[in-house]
């Protein structure tokens, strides 16, 4: 029977093979946490390892400053425990004054990989990082990977899934040859069996004390029930207008069944019933349909969709974002609509329709260049565009479609134009100087460095 952490296991093993790969993120619940650091730090014996192995636990990574400094110090501790238990780590660089506190670690890091006695050669950094993470700290990891002093530094990075900061998209955004990323799945255990029996009761019982009142039940409207009038005029002579239409408890009940639906969809999810999750989604978004809450309904259909690429029905998912896409635009909510095609895109490469793929990221580039005005969605379409025009060996139409992103960010405002299209520079200049197109690289760097 194969294990939880197997597949993770086997891709450890596989990376720790590749030198040339500069890093590899892994997204685990809380829960398993520790357990996948202590299979990373077991790696550090590993046949194929030559690197002494550095493991860096951040508790607090809101703010990327003081976690580099957190990091910084946890490095110098590992280094003079290593040094005294005779590693081969060679001397602690000075740390350098003044510089900015990643800055300053990557100083340490360089130093320190380049003193590695042999057989040893270079370090590897095992940096868990617990809770929600700035995303100023996962664009400077970024910049540590790309960096050529530190090609003998090598990271593997451990977090929380997070909402706002996915470790899977910056993984990405650095691309397979430097970055790899695996999710680890959580169990089906006791914990998501209470969650269950959490949402069964609040299902019940409704959210918290409901008073005297059977769940489901509203109290009538009691006599002299008012709230103060909208219009100025009467708000300012203090007269009040009675409101027993009920319409705020409406709205409470609304959003009570929502959250129960979206929770329990999760919860199913975990707990491995893939069935059951899709229809609790479903009823999610039928029910904002029937409150006429549209917009609400077309985020609820690209979770939907969310969890059938996670079921692995790649071509199910492409029709629900399709449906989102004509519903974003039936109601105006053109962002909705360049989203839902960006992942319409993705649903088709994971059905090897490359055809299909590109056409979907075309669609969004134009959706988020026209009526949509979304930079971020249309930078995200131009890069998946050009990757998979790469995988098929198509490197001309990948300049050109990463050329244009590039043109398309040097027209835009610099807060609008944020750091995506930096990263397409730079893959661009790169590729530029594969194909021997040395005057074309320099510009591209040259609008770079205004960006």
């Amino acid at each position: 029977m194969i294990g939880r952490f197997d597949p993770l296991s086997d891709l450890l093993r596989g990376f720790i093979r590749r030198p040339r790969v500069r890093g590899f993120s892994i997204e685990a619940g809380q829960r398993d946490l520790p357990d996948v650091a202590r299979l990373v730090a077991g790696f550090e014996h590993h046949a194929d390892n030559r690197a002494p192995f550095f493991p860096v636990s951040l508790a607090d990574c809101t703010c990327a400053r003081a976690a580099w400094t957190d990091a910084l110090r946890s490095i110098q501790d590992t280094h003079a425990e290593l040094r005294s238990a005779g590693s081969p780590v060679g001397a602690l660089p000075p740390q350098p004054v003044g510089e900015q506190a990643a800055a300053s670690l990557s100083v340490v890091l360089a130093g320190i990989a380049s003193a590695v006695e042999q057989p040893a050669e270079g370090v590897l950094i095992g940096l868990q990082l617990r809770g929600p993470v700035d995303a100023a700290l996962f664009d400077e990891l970024g910049t540590m990977i790309r960096s050529r002093e530190l090609e003998f530094v090598r990271f593997v990075v451990i977090a929380e899934p997070d909402a706002k900061t996915t470790l899977e998209s910056w993984a990405k955004r650095l691309g397979e040859d430097l970055m790899w990323f695996y999710r680890l799945d959580p169990a089906p255990d006791a914990q998501a069996a209470q969650t269950m029996q959490v949402l069964d009761a609040e299902q019940r019982n409704g959210p918290g004390f409901r008073g005297a009142w059977p769940a489901g039940v509203r109290p009538p409207p009691r006599p002299g029930r008012r709230r103060r009038s909208s219009t100025p005029s009467a708000a300012a002579s203090g007269e009040l207008e009675a409101t027993d239409d009920g319409t705020a408890d409406d709205e409470a009940e609304f959003e009570h069944q929502l959250s129960l639906l979206v929770r329990r969809a999760e919860a199913e999810m975990q707990q491995g019933r893939g069935p059951d999750a899709l229809r609790c989604q479903t009823q999610a978004r039928d029910l904002c349909t029937e409150h006429g809450q549209h917009v609400r309904a077309i985020e609820m259909e690209m979770m939907l969709g969310g969890y059938l690429l996670r079921l692995d029905q790649p071509r199910l998912a492409a029709a629900t974002f399709a449906r989102a896409d004509a519903s974003g635009f039936e109601h105006q909510a053109y962002e909705h609509a360049a989203k839902a095609q960006v992942n319409e895109g993705i649903a088709y490469e994971r059905d090897d329709d490359t055809v299909a793929a590109l056409e979907s990221y075309r669609r969004a580039i134009e959706t988020g260049k026209g009526v949509a005005d979304a930079p971020a969605v249309v930078f995200e379409a131009y890069r998946r565009a050009g990757e998979v025009a790469l995988r098929q060996g198509l490197d001309v139409d990948c300049i050109g479609l990463w050329g244009d992103a590039v043109a398309y960010g040097r027209d835009l405002e610099p807060k609008r134009r944020g750091d995506a299209v930096k990263e397409l520079a730079r893959r661009l200049s790169e590729l530029l100087v594969r194909h021997r197109r040395y005057s074309q690289a320099r510009e591209i760097d040259r609008l770079a460095e205004e960006f």
